[in-house]
């Protein structure tokens, strides 16, 4: 259903009222806190999704939200890890969260936020994430929320996510499933049995993580890339402020002399995004990326202060066909590891 890696509010209208397809809608609100403590995290709450939903939703979230959607908590999808921000579960266990929000297989899942970048920033981390763990029908709303709303979409406002989430209606014999498919009716907020039949139930598959969208520290350590970044495009997307260190680190510099990586290159997020809030076309993003210095013959990294920007300036790079990682643990992990390798600063 969704061949994009974003999705306008008009579109997304459209194939609500259609009502082809499962359509399934992500509110990733969020608020960006210092991670918890690794060690505690890890010994209290380490994979336990029920305990950790059952403290509550985020409440833009309850305020207003597209009906029908469900809250996908970054703070559950991915823990705190030793050295980064937002470390990720193997994949058994985060298709259990997935599951736990309702996703069948052969769903499509369009994710939307509120707020920063367009509504897209946590939005954006939300989508990489799905799409790391093998995810292929899932797309960020255009301008999120905000946009949604200014287009005439309809909102709704209630912590009852629970409700729109599937559920079992009726056991049936297993010889039975290979005809339910038949006898249900979709609508806009899930599924909907006729009589008798049960709903599908909650069985999305998580695949092995998908490498091609992820560079770990190690990895650029290993390969002498920190050293050499001339051989890569390492894309930083903080601020320009922080990026020439007008501005200090937005994280423990842990000694980092510097506000940078050397041979980074600068694209802020605002040089990807349009005045309406939403992404900028594929031929203006292509334009940045050359005027930032951008060479196609080169391996794409992106980074930010610990991960989610950089999902964001992905999800730009992904919409004007560049191929692409993600540096998870980003400078925050550079920080901790060897903070002397952030050393260049000014307009150098």
């Amino acid at each position: 259903m969704l061949r994009s890696p974003t999705i306008r509010a008009p579109q997304l209208n459209q194939l609500l009222s259609e009502q082809k397809g499962r359509l399934r809608l992500f509110d990733a609100a969020y608020t960006l806190r210092e991670p918890a403590n690794h060690a505690d995290f890890y010994r209290t709450n380490y994979g336990c999704f029920d305990e950790l939903m059952a403290k509550g939703t985020h409440p833009d979230f309850v305020k207003e939200r597209l009906p029908g959607a469900v809250h996908f908590n970054l703070d559950i999808a991915s823990y705190p890890g030793v050295n980064v921000r937002a470390a990720l579960y193997p994949p058994g266990l985060f298709k259990e969260y997935v599951r736990k929000l309702g996703v069948a297989k052969g769903d499509s899942v369009v994710v939307y936020g509120r707020g920063h970048s367009g509504g897209m920033l946590f939005a954006a981390r939300a989508w990489w994430l799905l799409k790391m763990y093998g995810m292929e029908d899932v797309s960020v709303l255009e301008g999120g929320l905000e946009t949604w709303k200014k287009e005439g979409g309809e909102t709704t406002s209630g912590n009852d996510d629970k409700d729109d989430m599937v559920e079992w209606k009726k056991d049936f014999e297993e010889e039975q499933d290979e005809n339910i498919q038949a006898f249900l009716e979709i609508n806009r907020d899930g599924f909907e049995a006729t009589a008798g039949v049960r709903i599908l139930k909650p069985d999305w598959e998580a695949s092995a993580f998908k490498m091609d969208r992820l560079v770990n520290y190690d990895d650029l350590m290993k390969g002498g890339l920190f050293e050499r970044l001339d051989k890569v495009n390492m894309l930083d997307c903080r601020p320009a402020d922080e990026f020439y260190g007008r501005k200090p680190l937005a994280f423990p510099p842990n000694g980092a002399k510097g506000a940078r990586l050397p041979g980074s290159k600068c694209v802020p997020l605002t040089a990807v995004l349009s005045p309406s809030g939403e992404l900028k076309s594929a031929e203006e993003i292509q334009q940045v990326l050359r005027e930032a210095g951008y060479d196609a013959a080169k391996p794409t990294y992106t980074l930010c202060n610990g991960g989610t920007q950089a999902a964001l300036l992905g999800l730009a790079l992904e919409k004007a066909g560049v191929k692409w990682s993600l540096f998870n643990g980003s400078l925050r992990e550079v920080s901790k590891r060897k903070p002397s390798l952030i050393s260049a600063t000014g307009e150098e």
